[in-house]
């Protein structure tokens, strides 16, 4: 018989992390009977997570374990498919409303190691589609207790087939897989090269939102997928195009601005990109009952609410209330493909301002175009990058934007919520400490150096400020949204280099006071 409250005490003492008040007060001392442990909205971190997992795998009777909405990362996905493999019971998981774009693998590894899992609820886990299709099929096969059809597209194929990951078991042309070829997009995509043999990639970001959608139109309308479809941006079109520009006042520009910049699609654009886009936005106003979108019907706008509140429904059931800052029709910007709920205006009126895609498409296009072949030289170059694949260090350029600091001024501040991860790219920056509550001088940085990333690798405030130096210091900096997923191949170096470099002894110490 197993302690749960001991053994998770026991844990946190080898490990030197504070255990989690919350979770000591559900915790039995006896593993009888124990066959649920919900953590949700909990946040346990990384750290406090693996005594957790060391409690669940050791308590065999828990059929059903949630850690949904904690704040986790990608990581932590690993630790999970890492510590519970093999567990004799458990058969429902629930690591949903957590970042995890980087654990479709382990949550797969996880549900073909353990036959006895039926459920792993990764909704809202930017888990990537291809992954979270493999999931859904393996388990089935587990509760079906054999083989089961499996339906890809030639596109997903193609992506298993280039994979670093090893797709064991998913055999094309026997066991049930069948290739789905979509005869309209390979036209399209025949047109294109015949129309330019010079067209630009699609960025990877939007290739993944395309997949994602794909994924939810199949799970919508049955075996068949529907077309979703998108138009390939050609050089010459990229650099002729002009966004129309739309007069505004001053208040409306300033909150559009800071709101776009929000925004996942838009939080990678340099500033006059930025700048073009809210230039580019119309005025749009709604009355009650009417609708912003309709299901079942496609849109190529973005609208951002700036008045007013709207209702999104699925097949008349409320989903969620929307309100001033809230956007809606977000992928429409990226591809064509039918909605899948209706949003109606709720207040007796509603401001907003709307986006088109293709206006959008051309800005984004030039921008990557733009970044690669200002970047990709420089990035090439830095020491701490050297394992990323070209593809990767591209989709990095992609997410970079450069910003310039005057001496002195802060770039990252102690006791914040870190948004942002820098590479610097030109001059020295300055890390100044507390100890005592007193600042001190920590180290200095220089041109390759990367700052911000620890408090997004183990999810904290930052434990120091970031100083510009020397004259007018400029760093290429990282949305805290795009970090994870661009700069996973780069995490354990980036951990290891902080455990062993005496330059982050400073770093070690504030962690082992907190």
């Amino acid at each position: 018989m197993t302690n749960p409250k001991q053994l998770y005490e026991d844990r946190c003492k080898e490990l030197e992390i504070k255990p989690n008040s919350a979770l000591l007060e559900l915790l039995p001392t006896s593993d009888v009977g124990m066959s649920k442990l919900d953590l949700s909205n909990n946040m346990v971190g990384l750290k406090g997570l693996v005594p957790v997992l060391d409690v669940v795998k050791a308590c065999k009777e828990i059929r059903s374990f949630s850690v949904s909405d904690n704040q986790l990362t990608s990581p932590a996905a690993k630790e999970v498919g890492t510590r519970l493999t093999g567990h004799p019971t458990l058969t429902s998981l629930d690591i949903s409303k957590n970042h995890l774009p980087l654990g479709g693998e382990s949550m797969l590894e996880l549900a073909k190691a353990n036959q006895a899992l039926r459920e792993i609820n990764i909704a809202e886990t930017h888990i990537r589609p291809l992954f979270t299709k493999l999931i859904e099929y393996q388990l089935k096969k587990n509760e079906k207790g054999t083989a089961v059809p499996l339906v890809i597209t030639a596109e997903e194929r193609k992506e298993m087939e280039t994979d670093e990951y090893d797709f064991g078991g998913f055999c094309f042309g026997g066991g049930g897989v069948q290739i789905e070829e979509d005869v309209q997009e390979e036209k399209e995509a025949d047109d294109d090269e015949n129309d330019d043999d010079n067209d630009s990639d699609i960025l990877d970001e939007e290739e993944e939102a395309r997949q994602a959608m794909m994924l939810r139109a199949m799970q919508a309308g049955g075996n068949r997928r529907k077309t979703v479809s998108s138009e390939v941006i050609s050089k010459k079109d990229m650099t002729s195009f002009q966004a129309r520009f739309v007069p505004k006042d001053d208040a409306d520009t300033a909150w559009l601005t800071s709101t776009l910049e929000e925004v996942h699609l838009f939080s990678h654009l340099e500033d006059f990109e930025l700048k073009q886009a809210v230039g580019a936005m119309e005025a749009i106003n709604l009355s009650k009952g009417e609708l912003a979108l309709e299901e079942g019907e496609e849109s190529d706008r973005l609208i951002i609410i700036r008045e007013g509140t709207a209702e999104e429904s699925k097949s008349g059931s409320t989903i969620r209330t929307l309100s001033p800052n809230d956007t809606l029709g977000e992928t429409d910007l990226l591809y064509s493909a039918p909605h899948p709920c209706s949003v109606s205006v709720t207040s007796e009126s509603l401001k907003g301002f709307r986006l088109d895609r293709n206006t959008y498409r051309h800005i984004v296009t030039k921008s990557s175009a733009d970044k690669r072949q200002r970047y990709m030289g420089f990035l090439e170059r830095i020491s701490f990058l050297k394992k990323m694949m070209p593809a990767e260090l591209m989709q990095l350029a992609d997410a970079l934007k450069s910003t310039t600091y005057k001496t002195g001024e802060t770039i990252i501040e102690h006791g914040s919520q870190g948004m942002w991860f820098h590479i610097i790219t030109e001059g020295t920056v300055e890390v100044i400490g507390r100890k005592n509550e007193e600042k001190v001088q920590v180290c200095t940085f220089t041109e390759g150096d990367c700052v911000g990333e620890l408090e997004f690798i183990n999810n904290h405030v930052c434990v120091a400020d970031v100083v510009a130096l020397s004259p007018g210091v400029r760093t290429a900096k990282m949305n805290r949204r795009h970090f994870e997923k661009v700069m996973g191949p780069c995490v354990d170096l980036l951990k290891r280099v902080a455990d062993t470099s005496e330059v982050f002894q400073y770093y070690r110490d504030t962690m082992k006071e907190n």
